[in-house]
């Protein structure tokens, strides 16, 4: 083969992968201008067959987006110093309704709504929080301790699928929480808002919560697994099957394994499996000690919850 006929020959494979490549980036302009000879890479009959419009509404109206912020005050000042934003979801599972009043209990996973020790924001912070001191005009201690003050949680409404404040893309909700329930274990937590129907102009009817509860003990090789997520507002859907499930190190409860690759922003969110086309709840996502994404099944989530005499919120009859 001459120098000339390879370099033709890798041009065209080029050309080609590059070809390919445009029209995965431009389907819909392929399409739309009736170009011939272009094969399109992923036809839309593809994903309709995977994931229904209805199955995405049903599994992104009950998770939502997540902002938590915590305070700590310096020890002898009056210097209050906010930890950057933490983000994640929480998945509403239950609605307790007293007339105009009521609370939402929402799961969620620990690291996403607990704050870190005071040691531990000493450790990557002091020079920060130095800093910072300095350029307020404190003065900063030679002995520099804080103390945990207080955290606010913001919910993100993404109303994008709802009708009942259609007009609004997100819409941010402080929530005037009840109580955290923490399980460091599992990392997870329950966490429970108080709402009165006329506060930010939502009602209890704007609350979507998961309508089933699956058991993950049903889970056979292959189910297909669906995540709903949301990572800065926009909504995260991924698909992937059931590979098994095993026991996690220094944890009591089995892990579900799947092919779906999770990040960090997952956390907090829901996994799905489809019966029969229909989503049920069957795990919480988290993230493990080597901060790999995983997934918590939903019957460790049970078990924890009727330890705690909540085990009721779950309860679909």
């Amino acid at each position: 083969m001459t120098k000339n006929s390879l370099l033709s020959i890798l041009l065209s494979a080029f050309i080609s992968a590059e070809t390919q490549r445009g029209c995965v980036h431009n389907r819909e302009n392929v399409i739309e201008n009736n170009q011939e000879n272009v094969m399109e890479i992923v036809p839309n009959s593809v994903y309709d067959t995977l994931i229904s419009r209805e199955t995405v509404e049903e599994i992104s109206q009950c998770v939502y987006e997540l902002e938590v912020v915590h305070n700590y005050i310096i020890d002898g000042t009056d210097f209050v110093y906010t930890l950057s934003e933490q983000y994640g979801n929480a998945i509403a599972v239950h609605i307790d309704t007293i007339g105009d009043s009521g609370r939402i209990y929402f799961l969620t996973a620990f690291h996403v709504v607990s704050p870190p020790s005071e040691d531990d924001v000493l450790s990557l912070d002091s020079i920060f929080i130095r800093n910072e001191m300095e350029s307020t005009c404190y003065e900063v201690p030679s002995d520099l301790n804080l103390d945990y003050l207080n955290s606010s949680y913001t919910l993100f409404f993404n109303l994008q699928n709802r009708d009942s404040i259609s007009s609004i893309t997100v819409l941010p909700i402080t929530l005037d929480i009840y109580d955290i329930l923490l399980n460091e274990d599992e990392d997870i937590a329950l966490m429970i808002a108080e709402l009165n129907n006329a506060q930010n102009n939502v009602n209890f009817g704007s609350f979507d919560v998961c309508s089933r509860i699956g058991d993950d003990a049903q889970l056979y090789y292959g189910n297909e697994l669906v995540t709903s997520s949301y990572v800065f507002h926009e909504l995260m859907i991924d698909y992937g099957i059931y590979s098994g499930s095993f026991q996690a190190y220094m944890s009591f409860s089995s892990i579900i394994s799947s092919n779906i690759k999770l990040i960090p922003g997952y956390s907090g969110g829901g996994v799905f499996a489809l019966r029969e086309g229909v989503p049920e709840l069957v795990a919480v996502m988290n993230m493990d000690w080597m901060g790999k994404g995983m997934v918590v099944p939903i019957s460790s989530v049970r078990d924890w919850l009727e330890e705690i005499d909540l085990g009721y919120i779950l309860n679909r009859d």
